[in-house]
């Protein structure tokens, strides 16, 4: 069922309020709350059951910069 918690390096549940400096993928299994701010010319993925983003999430953008987020729990 791709249930995980137990033996993966799942966590539950996520709050991202920091700015996001380096490319970077982060997962929870139930979900992520972002009120961050991405930077410029990096790569970031949020993964989880429920990807909420909250007044003042932001993401800088140009041509390099990536942001994805994937509704999928973590299974890894």
């Amino acid at each position: 069922n791709g249930i995980c918690l137990e033996t993966c390096n799942c966590i539950p549940q996520m709050l991202i309020s920091d700015p996001v400096l380096s490319s970077e993928i982060f997962q929870a299994y139930y979900y992520i709350h972002a009120t961050s701010e991405i930077s410029d010319n990096i790569a970031v993925a949020y993964k989880a059951n429920q990807v909420l983003l909250k007044p003042g999430f932001h993401v800088k953008g140009s041509k390099s910069s990536s942001f994805i987020a994937t509704v999928d729990p973590c299974t890894e």
